[in-house]
């Protein structure tokens, strides 16, 4: 009865630590998951920033040559 009961503590022990690993990579498995997306968020962002930026670059390049016309209309109007 003693051997059983020493048997039976032992499985016992296992089936905990087994339980307590797989909790464990559960945690990790979740964390590893809101880490990829947290890095897709910022990925995401990035482009969109990108996109902007470029955008912005356009908008500057179209308002510097309209400037210059604008400039030459003048100097030929003054001139």
């Amino acid at each position: 009865m003693k051997l059983s009961l020493e048997k039976r503590k032992s499985e016992v022990n296992t089936y905990q630590e087994t339980i307590k690993s797989l909790q464990m990579s559960s945690e990790e498995h979740a964390l590893i998951g809101k880490l990829q997306h947290q890095v897709m968020v910022s990925r995401w962002n990035e482009g969109q920033t990108n996109k902007k930026f470029e955008e912005l670059i356009d908008e500057i390049r179209a308002l510097k040559l309209e400037k210059g016309n604008i400039e030459a209309k003048v100097r030929i109007n003054h001139g």
